[in-house]
């Protein structure tokens, strides 16, 4: 399994936020806690650090889920996806870490179980957003009724 950690970041610098993705010439560190720290460059690969929390963040970080979409996107945490189930029904899906199950899941459905199922095939899977970059697409799609999946949700 292959971690990886993305960053919304939203501070003085990007006031309306800036989502950061591995690789990234970024322009912070994290520590430990997640707390991000200041830097400056210092040829390609060195930095200089400051060792203390830069104000006025706000952070998110988003786990890689280890699956990539039919483009070949990685899909992470809070990606809104859309996905046809094996009876042609489309679906549009935030998602999320469950914490008391311990897995990605879109609504209380464990993404690892509907694959496995059958329910839905990985390669039917498009990111078409992010909750942080698209903050309303998915208000839009439950006001276009777009389907459910069956736990409800």
């Amino acid at each position: 399994m292959e971690h990886k950690i993305r960053v919304w970041l939203s501070n003085d610098e990007y006031p309306n936020g800036k989502m950061f993705y591995p690789g990234d010439d970024a322009p912070y560190l994290l520590n430990l806690n997640c707390d991000v720290l200041s830097s400056t460059k210092k040829g390609s690969f060195n930095y200089d650090v400051i060792w203390a929390r830069i104000g006025n963040n706000q952070i998110d970080t988003m786990l890689f889920i280890n699956k990539c979409d039919r483009n070949n996107e990685e899909i992470y945490e809070h990606d809104i996806v859309r996905f046809f189930n094996t009876e042609g029904r489309m679906f549009i899906k935030e998602v999320l870490w469950d914490e008391n199950n311990c897995c990605f899941c879109f609504g209380n459905m464990s993404i690892e179980r509907l694959l496995m199922s059958g329910y839905i095939q990985n390669w039917e899977l498009e990111i078409i957003g992010n909750t942080f970059e698209n903050p309303n697409l998915l208000s839009e799609v439950t006001r276009n009724g777009i389907s459910k999946l069956p736990d409800g949700n």
